[in-house]
């Protein structure tokens, strides 16, 4: 369950940050400028910022596990629809704003009080490692295809958790 929870974590920053490694890949395919794609991180960051409060308040009363399962299913449907964009609207940052929100409580409740501090340790070394792998590696990995290669990667690491 441990093992899950990081690849969750670990998928969840890689997905959040990938785009910046794939700006100018991104820019170049669909015909726009790289600080038109670079403002799509920037309106991600805005749309979880706004979104984050009341999908929390909205979805309150829904048991957690069901609310995790359903984000991880949205957010490997938003992957696979953001790597088969055709243009440029058709990007946008989806179903990530619930995602802390969800996971920690998730986290918590699966586990004796007793491991919980290991727990989140090892949540924060997964995310963290999204940085310093997760992000090259879907860099590298986009250069060697196309971004929408690691984009699509990322829906099968959500369907692994």
């Amino acid at each position: 369950m441990v093992t899950a929870l990081m690849l969750a974590a670990f998928t969840f920053n890689t997905a959040e940050n990938l785009p910046v490694g794939l700006l100018e890949l991104i820019s170049d395919d669909l015909q726009v400028s790289v600080s038109a794609v670079g403002l799509l991180v920037t309106g991600y960051a805005v749309a979880v910022v706004v979104a984050s409060l009341p999908l929390t308040h909205a979805v309150r009363t829904v048991p957690r596990r069901y609310v995790l399962t359903g984000l991880l299913a949205a957010l490997m449907v938003s992957s696979l629809a953001a790597a088969m964009a055709t243009s440029y609207g058709l990007l946008t940052a989806l179903g990530q704003a619930l995602f802390w929100a969800g996971m920690g409580p998730v986290a918590m409740g699966l586990f004796a009080p007793e491991v919980r501090g290991r727990v989140v340790g090892a949540l924060s070394v997964a995310g963290s490692s999204a940085l310093v792998l997760g992000i090259p590696a879907g860099t590298w990995l986009g250069q060697q295809s196309s971004w929408q290669v690691p984009v699509a990667a990322l829906a099968g690491l959500w369907y692994a958790t």
